[in-house]
Parts: structure tokens; C-alpha cells; sequence
């Protein structure tokens, strides 16, 4: 099994594009809706719940993250059924800590404008953008995240295009590196 991992920005699609993806017959699952792996955690890393409108205080002291555990176990399952392309979608606050588990990682690049209309978007599934303090702490903290998911991240992807265009141009940043066209 490969596992690309595809990740970007609130706002960069990587649920959309993981919808996409499976859509068309590929291997692809959003991690924030995979049982037990995402969770918000305090500065000594216990488990908190995240308050219907966060401040950004609290946006501050807090962080989003994956259970390493879960992850593995996601990983393993996904190895026992085949040898094809698992394609990951989603971001993490511990991502440097988990990087070994995907052979290829990919950013979803956007830009601030992007960000903007995008997390005004009323249709976007994600509320993290539109609660609280959570827009303006997105916004106020994007061009350093990016920057710092880039550096995790061996390719990149225009993600400010349509869907059809970001999912194809995905498909074909993965393809010579896994070896078959498409996979």
C-alpha cells in the first residue's frame, strides 16, 4: 500500500478533493471524520472539548491533532487490503510526529483570497473558519502554516482552481512517483 498523504490550509479543500478522489474509484478517506483519530488537546496534551465559539485565546492554548495510535491502526488495516494508492486527506497540529507513516505527502497550496472566500463559504461542511475567533485566527496565522506544512511536504498542488482541475493535477503529481499511471 502507498499512502499519500494530502493536506493543506482550513480551506485548501482536502476533504472536497477526498471526496473527489473516492468518487473515481480511488482509496480515499477525510481523516477529521475517521472515528477516534482527530482531537482537540490542551497544552499538556489531554483532551478537551472545543467550545461551540472558540476564542482565539483558546484557539491559541489548543491544538488539533491525531492519535498516532489510531493512525497506525487506520495504516494497518488499510496495508491488510491491498497494495494500491491510500489517499489521506487532512491536517494535524502533531503532523511533524507522524510524517514517516506516508510515503508521499502533498500540500494543497491556496492563497490568502482563497482562504478568505473560502471559509465564507456557508456550504463548506467544516465549521473551523466560521465559529468564534476561529476565521480570524486561521487568517492571522495562515502564511506561517503553509509555510510550515510546505516544508513537510515533498509536492504541491494549485489548489485555487476548480475541483476537477485540483483533483486531476493531484492525480498526476502522485502518479510518476508511485509508478502507475492513475493509481
Amino acid at each position: 500500500m502507498f499512502v499519500v498523504l494530502v493536506t493543506g490550509a482550513s480551506g485548501a479543500g482536502k476533504s472536497a478533493v477526498s471526496r473527489w478522489l473516492a468518487a473515481r474509484g480511488h482509496d480515499a478517506l477525510s481523516l477529521d471524520g475517521y472515528e477516534g483519530l482527530c482531537t482537540w488537546v490542551d497544552e499538556c496534551g489531554e483532551a478537551v472539548q472545543r467550545p461551540d465559539h472558540p476564542s482565539r485565546e483558546w484557539l491559541s492554548r489548543h491544538a488539533w491533532i491525531w492519535r498516532p495510535d489510531v493512525l497506525d491502526r487506520l495504516l494497518e488495516d488499510a496495508r491488510g487490503r491491498g497494495t494500491g494508492t491510500l489517499w489521506l486527506a487532512g491536517h494535524a497540529e502533531n503532523l511533524e510526529e507522524v510524517l514517516d507513516r506516508f510515503d508521499l505527502r502533498v500540500l494543497l497550496r491556496i492563497d490568502q483570497a482563497t482562504l478568505r472566500s473560502r471559509l465564507d463559504d456557508p456550504s463548506r461542511g467544516n465549521d473551523h473558519g466560521r465559529v468564534g475567533a476561529s476565521r480570524a485566527h486561521v487568517v492571522a496565522t495562515f502564511e506561517e502554516f503553509q509555510s510550515r506544512l510546505a516544508r513537510c511536504c515533498e509536492r504541491e498542488v494549485d489548489a485555487t482552481d476548480e475541483l476537477d482541475v485540483v483533483g486531476e493535477a493531484l492525480v498526476r503529481q502522485v502518479a510518476p512517483v508511485r509508478g502507475r499511471p492513475g493509481t
